[in-house]
């Protein structure tokens, strides 16, 4: 299926993961409730191997609930896939867009200057 991508000549994806296998299965399931992470894992195995023409970002959001818990996809994510073409990973916090839900988003305040370590 993902020779199909170049096929399409589509050179490029992001995959967006809501953090921690729990975490993600919380924010990101299917119609049904099953959950999506296994899944996405399965499809990042394969990427693998496509070739040097295509890049994939594994962007990871996370709040100010769930950035404790990046550390343990820092050590996941490159150990898996970030040292392998055609992966990178990005860590970006959620913020408000002008949603009806902003309100409730529980953003990190981008005044407050702290990195995720």
């Amino acid at each position: 299926m993902t020779h199909k991508l170049l096929d399409y000549h589509i050179s490029s994806c992001q995959i967006t993961l809501e953090g921690t296998i729990v975490t993600h299965n919380q924010h990101r399931m299917l119609r049904g409730g099953q959950s999506t992470w296994d899944r996405i894992q399965d499809n990042l195995v394969s990427l693998k191997s496509l070739s040097e023409n295509f890049s994939c970002c594994i962007r990871v959001n996370f709040d100010e609930i769930t950035r404790a818990k990046i550390p343990n996809l820092i050590d996941l994510l490159p150990r898996k896939f970030a040292t392998d073409p055609p992966f990178y990973v990005a860590f970006v916090p959620v913020g408000t867009w002008g949603g009806s839900h902003d309100r409730e988003l529980p953003v990190i305040d981008p005044h407050q200057g702290e990195q995720v370590s």
